[in-house]
């Protein structure tokens, strides 16, 4: 059976197992988006990975 989680729930997660890897001492920003991307199209939720990435690496003027 599936589990139906809200959208609120889906970015707690990802957000949790997003710092746990940007923590870690030789992760790199490729590193941490790759990790990022695993975890959210577990759920299937594009939108919110690039909310998510955005977010955490915004873009420098």
């Amino acid at each position: 059976m599936v589990e139906l989680l809200t959208k609120q729930q889906i970015r707690n997660v990802a957000q949790r197992q997003f710092n746990t890897v940007k923590e870690e001492d030789k992760v790199t920003k490729n590193m941490a988006c790759i990790y990022t991307i695993m975890i959210l199209k577990k759920y299937s939720n594009h939108l919110l990975l690039v909310e998510l990435l955005k977010k955490s690496f915004p873009d420098k003027p």
